[in-house]
C-alpha cells in the first residue's frame, strides 16, 4: 500500500512538472508570435503595403498552433486570450476563432455548446474549463 502511495505521489509531481513546462512552452509561443507579428508590421510599413485600415486585428488565429491533447487546456487559454489582446483583435471574433483551434475533447466541448453561446468567449471559455 505505502508504494503505491509513493508511485501515486511521483505520478503527480511528474504530471505537475510537465503541466509547468507546458505553460512555458505556451508562453514562449505567445512571445514568438508577437514577435512575428511586430516584425510583420514593421516589412509592411517599409513596404508601403499596409492599407489605412489594416491593423493588427487583421491578423488571424493561423499563427497560433492548434492545440494539442497534450496541451493543458487552461494555459491554452490564457495564451490564446493573450494573444487576442496584443492582436487586438476585436472580442467578437475570439469565440470562433478559439474553436478553429480546438481539438479532441475541447473541440467537443465546443461543438455542443448551443450556437447563441458559441459566440461568446466567456460562455465557450466556462464550457472548455468545466
Amino acid at each position: 500500500m505505502e508504494q503505491e502511495l509513493q508511485l501515486l505521489v511521483q505520478q503527480q509531481v511528474a504530471v505537475a512538472e510537465q503541466t509547468k513546462q507546458q505553460g512555458a512552452y505556451m508562453a514562449g509561443l505567445v512571445h514568438l508570435w508577437v514577435q512575428a507579428t511586430e516584425q510583420l508590421r514593421g516589412v509592411m510599413v517599409q513596404t508601403g503595403e499596409q492599407s489605412a485600415g489594416a491593423s493588427a486585428a487583421s491578423l488571424g488565429p493561423s499563427e497560433m498552433p492548434q492545440m494539442t491533447q497534450d496541451d493543458d487546456p487552461e494555459l491554452f487559454l490564457e495564451a490564446f486570450e493573450q494573444m487576442a489582446m496584443k492582436a487586438q483583435w476585436l472580442w467578437a471574433t475570439w469565440a470562433p476563432w478559439l474553436g478553429l483551434l480546438l481539438t479532441g475533447e475541447t473541440q467537443k466541448a465546443y461543438c455542443g455548446i448551443l450556437l447563441a453561446n458559441a459566440t461568446n468567449y466567456n460562455n465557450v471559455k466556462e464550457t472548455i474549463l468545466h
